[in-house]
């Protein structure tokens, strides 16, 4: 069954080279909607288009890095995180590597009306089976969640995992894959800074690969 209403994005170089060797799977909230009201078919079957969101979302951000459309506000959470993952001011070129080298995927299958709403309860509890369904299909190394409100609502399975002082989550799959994940802040909040580069160079660093099978150490 195909739990997945929006579809995550995935670079082009994930799957072969990936970021710094390793594959990063990286875990936005929500989306925002622009429409008055949440169609009644949002999660389910959607508009023309909707499943493709979180893929347009991404290629716009890259075509302005590249003079291909203008600048929306948004675009500047998407060009923080790789300045502070990076631990630098990142040109064009360098920000498409990058976006080419990862996957995003936004947690919540129901979009919101207003970005400054939280997505309900209910939501994301049912978004679950999605999350899985993603990790199981793209067996990312680490995830990296965006914001402390997503984190808190994540599934519960393989919480509170201590890893050199840090608090992780490793959710194992079906096949024993076991797929290691630390939150940030939102790259959107003024909390998020460049003191975060080195917790993220740590976290993927720590995630090892020995085969088919993730270890953490």
């Amino acid at each position: 069954m195909n739990n997945i209403f929006f579809k995550p994005w995935k670079g082009k170089n994930f799957e072969s080279s990936g970021y710094r060797g390793k594959k990063i799977l990286i875990l936005g909230e929500s989306h925002y909607c622009k429409i008055d009201e949440i169609c009644a078919v949002c999660g389910v079957t959607g508009l023309p288009g909707c499943n493709d969101f979180t893929n347009s979302t991404v290629r716009k951000f890259l075509a302005y890095k590249n003079g291909g459309c203008g600048h929306e506000r948004w675009m500047n959470t998407y060009t923080r995180f790789g300045n502070i993952l990076e631990n630098r001011y990142l040109d064009a070129d360098e920000t498409s590597v990058l976006w080419h080298s990862i996957a995003f995927y936004n947690y919540v299958q129901i979009a919101v009306i207003d970005k400054r709403v939280s997505p309900s309860t209910e939501n994301f509890s049912k978004s679950g089976d999605a999350f899985y369904q993603v990790v199981s299909e793209l067996l990312p190394d680490l995830i990296i969640v965006w914001g402390d409100r997503l984190w808190r609502n994540m599934p519960e399975t393989g919480r509170d995992v201590q890893i050199d002082g840090a608090p992780y989550y490793v959710y194992t799959l079906k096949s024993g894959f076991q797929v290691l994940a630390i939150y940030v802040y939102h790259p959107a909040s003024s909390a998020f800074d460049y003191g975060a580069h080195e917790t993220l160079a740590k976290a993927i660093d720590s995630c090892k690969r020995p085969g088919a099978r993730a270890t953490f150490g």
